[in-house]
């Protein structure tokens, strides 16, 4: 192995694991847009008026301190 300092090493796996919250995060809030949008799509092939409370229970997978702390792991530096 190579010689790394422990406080590099730290930093390098802080970031790892904020990378894998992220990519959590956002393939979760690509899964709830894609079922979302078919939703839409089904209704309006059904011709059924769309209403907002319609797609709550779909677009409210995340609370507002989550999309907070994801919109924080974004701002981050590489």
């Amino acid at each position: 192995m190579f010689p790394i300092s422990s406080s590099l090493l730290k930093a390098v796996k802080q970031r790892v694991s904020l990378a894998r919250e992220l990519d959590q995060l956002e393939l979760a809030t690509r899964r709830s847009n894609s079922e979302t949008r078919w939703f839409q799509k089904a209704l309006k092939e059904m011709d059924m008026l769309l209403d907002d409370s319609d797609l709550y229970p779909l677009s409210s997978v995340f609370d507002l301190d989550t999309v907070i702390h994801l919109s924080a792991l974004n701002a981050l530096p590489i």
